[in-house]
């Protein structure tokens, strides 16, 4: 796997100075959407492309993974290569550079991109927020003081992105519980140091995602709400993202890419097991944690796109968004998931 070393905090400037941001790919000789490499395969004619993926450290990436484990991705034509990103938003650059083909981005990073004339594209939805709290894999959790979602009226509480995705989803979820989130400050921090720092009282709250939220609760960190099920049930949580250059010029690899994603999704949702079992394989943490984690919902049908509308409606409530995004341009890539 390539590692990228951008941080949260580096994605999150990157794509509030957009301008800056296409100035700098710019600056020299962006690489032209590249043609996908490909190589013949020693079974037959047919060619196996090259794709370069770009995901976390974290459980929304499991489905991925475990396409490349079952060879579901090989078997629609495509061979792989991972590369370790931060956020969405810190991949980005690298998806307009040519330097990345597909990666996974969180719902506003790729908004806020798209409605500041960023040309990235939605390929597919990757996560859910479910319904139902104990399928909920992200939680947020407090001191022993807070009991309910109004005690953290003026208090500071952390999330993995400021303006981001966590953010929204925390806002959501604290007001629909009765709490203010207007009254808080929300700091960024990265979310290996966010049970550290409700224990150290620096914060009073965070929200956590796996395999993060589970390690916190053996800590014995109070767990006030399961955020997704609160504030957004339904809503797509993250997608695959590409640029629209890219995937314009590569429609087959679109095809193929959401082909693999989503029958390995669907596996993921049915078997639990081998999903963390996929898990243990990229994330570095104590197996005892990984064995009792939450899974994130993978999308039954990764092409269906209709909840981002929803999901616009609830950022624009927050003001999180300072245009609109142009959906006929995020939502140009039409692929189409085989059997």
């Amino acid at each position: 796997m390539v590692h990228v070393s951008s941080s949260w905090s580096k994605g999150v400037v990157a794509l509030a100075l957009i301008s800056p941001l296409l100035a700098a790919c710019g600056s020299t000789p962006a690489a032209p959407a590249p043609g996908p490499s490909t190589s013949a395969s020693t079974g037959g004619p047919k060619e196996i492309t090259t794709v370069r993926v770009g995901v976390p450290a974290n459980a929304n990436a499991i489905s991925a993974h475990l396409a490349v484990d079952k060879k579901y991705l090989e078997d629609a034509g495509l061979k792989v290569e991972f590369m370790d990103v931060t956020s969405g938003a810190a991949a980005i650059p690298m998806l307009l550079n040519g330097q990345m083909d597909i990666a996974l981005g969180d719902g506003i990073g790729t908004l806020t991109a798209s409605s500041n004339g960023v040309p990235i594209a939605i390929v597919g939805v990757a996560t859910t927020q479910p319904s139902d709290p104990k399928l909920d894999s992200t939680a947020i959790f407090t001191s022993p003081a807070i009991t309910k979602a109004s005690d953290l009226t003026g208090k500071s509480f952390a999330v993995s992105q400021l303006g981001g995705a966590a953010e929204l989803v925390a806002k959501s979820a604290i007001d629909a519980e009765g709490g203010d989130s207007s009254t808080i400050e929300f700091v960024e921090m990265q979310a290996p140091q966010m049970a550290a720092a409700i224990k150290a009282d620096r914060v009073a709250g965070a929200l956590l995602n796996e395999p993060f939220a589970t390690a916190a609760e053996k800590e014995g960190i109070t767990l006030l709400t399961r955020p997704q099920a609160a504030g957004g049930p339904g809503l797509p949580a993250t997608y695959w993202i590409t640029s629209q250059a890219y995937g314009q010029k590569n429609p087959a690899v679109m095809d193929n890419f959401v082909t693999g994603i989503q029958k390995a999704g669907r596996e993921a949702n049915s078997s639990p097991e081998l999903a963390k079992e996929t898990a243990s394989k990229f994330l570095q943490m104590d197996p005892a944690v990984l064995k009792a984690i939450r899974l994130p919902a993978f999308a039954e049908n990764v092409t269906d796109t209709s909840g981002l509308s929803k999901y616009i409606d609830l950022a624009n409530r927050y003001n999180v968004l300072k245009k609109q995004p142009d959906l006929g341009k995020l939502l140009s890539i039409k692929a189409t998931a085989g059997s």
